[in-house]
């Protein structure tokens, strides 16, 4: 607990954007979903506000399913019909320690109590209300909770890359867990991983598992949200027994204040002189002041933020215009790591 970052809820009235607030108790559940499944559990928890009581109903229009996720569907209304049906039936299992006994204990609970759909043409939409045994970890948290924009996962394609990127994101403010502005994850052993995940019974290689599920995730993870991951592996002999995630995020989105945030000034246009002069190494050093300053500017503000990508390609080039070999090389290989 002591390397949890307790926020308080009251600290986040000002959010106005759609937010995701799970306990950690779901983002390390043993469930499995399908695709639109995940979509619409993610979209219903972003709908609960601050001070909602547990045990409201959750309502999500056809609209608001189709502009979140980016999808086109004139057959939505029989869609959202199916994925409530089959959601009712979905469960999740929680993992606990016995204190006095410290064995394991898994508790099975079902998602959905009850659900209502809208049978008309015009206004159709699907309304959930979460079950009793659930709602405790969504509702009112205060601590122990992880939480990121719906925007970031708007794009996924897998059940398995929201899985990964909650439980990846869950780190972020794990203080133990950062070194040199890297991210980290606890090493997790592949059985453990594979029953997060609610595929034990699948994927009886790890080759099959790392290209069907984790490669897939990390790809989507890094083309289309706020984090850069990358996979550690970890062998006993020839066989991968453990992985973790390595993850930068790229920005900062929920707690920023964006009016106080770090912006970079202008780069200068490059000056109209010739290849490696005098006055082409001026114009070098003085985007790489820039690119610097905010960079330390960034890090003071919030210790997580790393250099964005673009400034890092733009870094690199104005030393390798400099001649400076060894800074070219440091920064080369920050920018693979975070690339892979």
């Amino acid at each position: 607990m002591k390397d949890k970052k307790v926020i308080n809820f009251m600290d986040l009235i000002s959010i106005e954007k759609k937010v995701v607030v799970q306990s950690n108790s779901i983002v390390d559940g043993v469930y499995k979903i399908t695709l639109d499944e995940a979509r619409v559990i993610n979209l219903a928890i972003s709908k609960i506000k601050k001070h909602d009581p547990p045990g409201s109903p959750v309502r999500i229009t056809h609209a608001e399913f189709t502009n979140t996720w980016k999808i086109k569907d004139n057959n939505l209304k029989r869609r959202l019909s199916d994925i409530g049906d089959k959601l009712i039936q979905r469960t999740i299992d929680t993992i606990s320690i016995d204190k006095s006994t410290g064995k394991k204990i898994k508790i099975r609970r079902t998602w959905i109590s009850k659900i209502e759909y809208n049978m008309d043409n015009i206004d159709q939409y699907l309304e959930i209300t979460f079950s009793q045994d659930v709602e405790r970890f969504i509702y009112q948290l205060k601590n122990n909770f992880t939480m990121f924009e719906i925007e970031n996962v708007s794009n996924f394609t897998s059940p398995y890359s929201f899985r990964i990127y909650a439980w990846i994101y869950k780190y972020i403010n794990f203080f133990s867990h950062v070194k040199d502005g890297l991210h980290f994850t606890d090493q997790i052993k592949i059985d453990d991983f594979k029953e997060m995940m609610g595929i034990s019974n699948n994927y009886e290689k790890y080759k099959y598992l790392k290209n069907g599920v984790i490669e897939k995730a990390i790809k989507e993870i890094n083309n289309y949200s706020d984090l850069s991951v990358i996979l550690e592996e970890f062998r006993i002999g020839r066989s991968v027994k453990q992985i973790r995630f390595v993850f930068v995020r790229e920005k900062n989105t929920i707690f920023s204040n964006e009016e106080n945030k770090p912006k970079r000034a202008r780069l200068p246009s490059r000056p109209k002189v010739k290849v490696r002069t005098h006055l082409e190494g001026e114009s070098a050093r003085r985007c790489i002041d820039i690119i610097e300053k905010y960079e330390k500017d960034i890090r003071n503000y919030d210790a997580t933020m790393v250099l964005p990508i673009p400034d890092l390609e733009k870094l690199i080039n104005y030393y390798r215009i400099l001649g400076d070999k060894q800074k070219v090389s440091e920064l080369s290989k920050k920018l693979k790591a975070r690339r892979n």
